[in-house]
């Protein structure tokens, strides 16, 4: 079942793993603290789209924010995430493309 049309918003998650997206659309995350055991990657994208990522606070030395992957992985847009924190931002597998997602401070 594909999730669409969702709005997360002032909220934090004690998980495993992250956040995991695979075909969803229409999902925005707002004000969003992960706190993980095994934050690698933090957040997983598969063949999703219209995914937007405002203030996710990130927690000191994440091996890896984001894995985007699928060839059909488009429109994810980030807004005031604190990179500082990050060992590195992205990476693109299984035909998806670096132009699929966009970084605002």
């Amino acid at each position: 079942m594909n999730i669409s049309n969702l709005v997360l918003s002032d909220m934090v998650f004690a998980t495993k793993k992250g956040i995991e997206i695979t075909e969803g659309s229409n999902i925005e995350f707002n004000n969003i603290k992960l706190v993980t055991q095994q934050a690698s990657p933090l957040v997983y994208i598969q063949n999703s789209s219209k995914l937007t990522f405002n203030d996710l606070s990130i927690e000191p030395n994440i091996p890896l924010v984001f894995s985007i992957n699928g060839d059909r992985t488009h429109s994810i847009h980030t807004k005031g995430l604190n990179w500082n924190n990050a060992i590195k931002k992205d990476e693109f597998l299984f035909g998806a493309k670096a132009n699929s997602i966009s970084y605002q401070q």
